[in-house]
């Protein structure tokens, strides 16, 4: 099957991108989280940032919990259980309007939304394999860009008058995804030869944990330290960039900010299979320095950005960046995977960049709340060289490993 670009795409991943477009269509409580905190419920920067931060660090709780239940629980009771808990969270939010009571609200769904984003990367990793994990893996990023690009310009649009309207439509999008998962995302997954050979030897290991698998290989933990750091940079995208262009344009923040996450959903939705094409053939660590030196420079511009048009330039950049970041580093650390760990090593992906989520927004804004915003862009420049560099690291090391040029 050859649909849009993507190859040898397998009906169940068709199902997880239907699922993962209809709930990002929902998404305004994670992409409006720092504007809703600071304009809405009257926080501080710094303080929101903590907030903002702490919802990210809620991924690593949430990522255990779903890639370990996925392999003992299966994957289909772990999604209806917690999307059934994102419903709940995201009804009690369209009547709760707290400094103290809604941050957590928000908190508990990035949890929540953790816990299911191992079903679907462990579902992808079984029924894909060398020659179409990057296709299927590209097509359910395509699915998330495409979900928030539809969320970004409508909640552009209304959220500032009717955000409560705009929870009611993400309780509906999440209800609608867990009819469409029950019905597209259930099946059991053929074991292809590889996995049947990779199993007996997991056998064999059974009582190792994931660290210890993660401790076999420096390159894969070196790796996961360089995908913390591009999050870092890219998380950026949700939390400076909105404060900072309320800051240059007052009241017209808000809405250019939604024009930038359209723009960016844009790029994602049109380019990805174009990129994924043409970069098909090129060794995932070389893509990894190309995005890297497109995050770099996308958000490092942003320093001179006094009018709107530096900023469609910039957006252009990070987001041809996690078109080649995302994917790429999934099926990266993916090559990895024992059999018998796909969820937990799914969960470890998004641990290590919900750590860059974490970090980042509470860093960013403290400095926000000292030195100002524009300050923070050449900061995220710096981060992006040293990430440059951590990469030829590892791409140095693996050619030591392996005797040759991969």
């Amino acid at each position: 099957m050859n649909r849009f670009g993507f190859k040898n795409v397998p009906k169940v991943v068709w199902g997880i991108f239907l699922v993962t477009l209809v709930v990002n269509c929902g998404n305004y409580m994670a992409q409006f989280m720092s504007i809703f905190f600071t304009n809405k419920l009257g926080i501080k920067p710094n303080y929101s940032g903590i907030y903002v931060s702490l919802a990210g660090m809620a991924f690593l709780p949430g990522s255990l919990a779903g890639g370990k239940l996925s392999d003992v629980w299966g994957k289909k009771k772990v999604f209806l259980t917690f999307q059934g808990l994102e419903i709940i969270v995201t009804i009690l939010n369209m009547f709760i309007f707290s400094k103290t009571v809604t941050p957590i609200l928000f908190i508990l769904n990035a949890l929540f939304v953790a816990a299911t984003i191992p079903v679907y990367n462990s579902t992808i990793f079984e029924v894909s394999d060398n020659d179409n994990k990057k296709d299927c893996l590209s097509l359910f990023f395509v699915g998330t860009n495409m979900g928030n690009m539809v969320s970004s310009i409508v909640g552009a649009a209304f959220f500032s008058k009717h955000y409560q309207l705009l929870f009611g439509v993400e309780v509906i999008m999440k209800i609608l995804s867990l009819i469409i998962f029950g019905f597209l995302v259930n099946y059991d997954a053929p074991q292809k030869p590889q996995q049947i050979e990779k199993k007996e030897e997991a056998q064999k290991e059974k009582s190792e944990s994931l660290w210890s698998v993660l401790f076999k290989y420096p390159t894969l933990l070196l790796f996961s330290l360089s995908c913390c750091l591009f999050s870092i940079i890219l998380s950026q995208n949700t939390y400076a960039l909105p404060i900072h262009l309320d800051a240059v344009f007052g009241d017209l923040g808000t809405r250019y900010y939604g024009i930038v996450l359209g723009i960016n959903a844009f790029v994602i939705v049109i380019g990805t299979s174009v990129i994924n094409n043409l970069t098909r053939k090129y060794y995932k660590l070389n893509l990894l320095l190309i995005a890297t030196a497109l995050v770099g420079c996308g958000f490092g511009l942003i320093y001179f950005g006094q009018f709107f048009g530096i900023y469609v330039i910039t957006t252009l950049l990070w987001s041809c960046s996690d078109i080649l970041n995302t994917p790429n580093s999934s099926a990266y650390i993916s090559e990895f995977a024992p059999p018998d760990m796909l969820g937990r090593f799914a969960a470890w992906i998004k641990i290590v960049t919900g750590a860059g989520y974490a970090i980042g927004p509470i860093a960013i804004g403290f400095i926000i709340e000292h030195k100002g915003s524009r300050i923070v862009f050449p900061i995220l420049f710096a981060i992006a060289v040293i990430n440059f560099i951590l990469l030829l690291f590892i791409k140095n090391m693996e050619k030591a490993e392996n005797g040759k040029n991969r």
